[in-house]
């Protein structure tokens, strides 16, 4: 059996702290963010995933085909999702490029996912990460041919980008 074993975890950790001139006063913030899965098909649990590192050409874009396209898992193998748990997109801080869009309803077939009907569109800054979903959701299902589509914003500089797509296979 291939794909997902174990678990998979990562953590976000954001630490704000604001003070005034004078130092009398002064306010901080924690949040942190995890999620762990194990290996299955239910709530909490996923059996495939796929990570790249893409780097996409000034004014470019690339799509992802989330179900039946060329994409493989980390083990080489191909990576078709019946349903999609989460996607993190992270646009790399040491590019010269300062923004990506994560485009939702607008592949050759669109995958809308997280989004009601029709078109999406986030920005995602320099450094920043853009996400959907988490362990404790059920999903959202992937029709045959859908895709998600990542769009250079910058029409200089050629953008890095990290994907991860984590769900249940077909």
């Amino acid at each position: 059996m291939t794909g997902l074993q174990g678990s998979s975890s990562y953590t976000i950790d954001i630490r704000t702290r604001l003070a005034q001139d004078n130092g009398s006063r002064n306010a901080s913030t924690l949040v942190v963010a995890s999620d762990n899965y194990s290996f299955g098909t239910g709530t909490g649990q996923a059996n495939e995933v796929y990570s790249d590192t893409v780097t996409i050409s000034a004014s470019g874009n690339t799509t992802i085909t989330l179900r039946g396209g060329s994409e493989e898992n980390p083990l080489g193998e191909a990576c078709s999702f019946q349903t999609i748990k989460e996607i993190l997109v992270y646009l790399d801080p040491d590019t010269t490029n300062q923004a990506i869009s994560v485009e939702i309803g607008n592949a050759t077939t669109p995958w809308v996912g997280p989004f009601s009907a029709g078109t999406a569109t986030q920005e995602c800054l320099k450094g920043g990460v853009w996400r959907q979903g988490g362990a404790k959701t059920v999903g959202w299902s992937v029709g045959a041919g859908q895709g998600l589509k990542i769009v250079n914003n910058d029409g200089t500089n050629a953008a890095v980008v990290n994907i991860v797509v984590v769900g249940v296979k077909v």
